[in-house]
């Protein structure tokens, strides 16, 4: 994947823009995002989400106490991996959580709420995909109180899109040939450099999207 030259959030309430430490701290007094009633409230369950390996990709997502691993799979699919329907799991120590449990890995189901296996502090493992797998870093922060009603994931933050730079001319790219990104170039070019054509040969574009999964499997196929 090229490398992102931007780190930054958004704040899905008020939407300023921060660094990820410093949202974190914001998130506490967000006035969009705080409770408007002061009856029917929950304490909810702050959970911070990125792909490791000094990605640019995070968000930040609070759930209610009665959301399930199976909430936050369908949420995880839907805002940044859902592209064939693949398998998936949650690893929490050495215990497995999976979409389709291997009763021989002792897997346990996704229905399992997630205030029963992620205390604050506990650091756990996503995976999508089991062949080109997408490896997400998830992280129970501390219980703020929320919204009893709606939304049982609530997004907090998402990292701003990273700019990625075209290979040829430097400017955004939008695109990024499958093929360049196996031979461990990036791949990457903006509108006008694809239409000047391009060396490899039947190339397999992908739309540069806001995803760890971005130019993997079939994720943002535009062929």
């Amino acid at each position: 994947m090229p490398r992102s030259l931007q780190f930054k959030g958004t704040c899905d309430g008020c939407r300023v823009v921060l660094g990820r430490m410093a949202m974190h701290r914001h998130l506490d007094q967000c006035v969009k995002l705080a409770p408007v009633k002061k009856s029917g409230l929950v304490k909810r369950l702050r959970i911070a989400v990125d792909a490791p390996y000094a990605s640019p990709y995070w968000i930040i997502v609070d759930a209610h106490p009665n959301a399930t691993l199976k909430e936050l799979d369908d949420f995880l699919r839907e805002l940044w991996l859902e592209c064939c329907g693949h398998l998936s799991s949650f690893h929490v120590g050495k215990q497995g959580y999976a979409l389709d449990p291997i009763e021989e890995f002792d897997d346990r189901d996704l229905g399992v709420r997630i205030s029963d296996v992620l205390l604050t502090g506990t650091i756990a493992r996503y995976e999508y995909d089991f062949g080109s797998t997408t490896e997400l870093r998830i992280r129970a922060g501390k219980t703020v109180i929320g919204p009893k009603s709606g939304e049982h994931i609530r997004l907090l933050a998402q990292n701003e899109a990273p700019i990625i730079l075209c290979e040829s001319c430097k400017k955004p790219a939008t695109v990024i040939c499958a093929e360049c990104t196996m031979e461990r170039t990036s791949g990457a070019r903006c509108g006008r450099c694809r239409k000047r054509g391009h060396e490899c040969e039947d190339a397999l574009w992908f739309d540069i999207l806001n995803s760890p999964r971005t130019a993997t499997c079939g994720y943002g196929g535009n062929w």
